[in-house]
């Protein structure tokens, strides 16, 4: 669990801007905006880097843990 958590962390880091940008995209489905033509708010691509660097720190720590019982 650990080992995934760690590997969906760094991807998510390594590609918090495409992330943001597939998640704007389906965002502007439906609406009036080009879905083509959008860009991710610099608070969105920041917001998914910190939050998949937790994730990726949590699943160190789980592993860590892991060795330790």
């Amino acid at each position: 669990m650990g080992l995934a958590m760690s590997f969906l962390g760094l991807v998510g880091y390594r590609y918090a801007y495409e992330i943001s940008l597939f998640s704007e995209q389906i965002g502007a489905i439906g609406s009036k905006r080009d879905p083509m033509e959008v860009e991710p708010a610099e608070w969105r691509v920041a917001l998914e880097r910190g939050l998949s660097a937790l994730l990726g720190l949590f699943g160190i720590v789980l592993m860590v843990g892991a060795l330790f019982v």
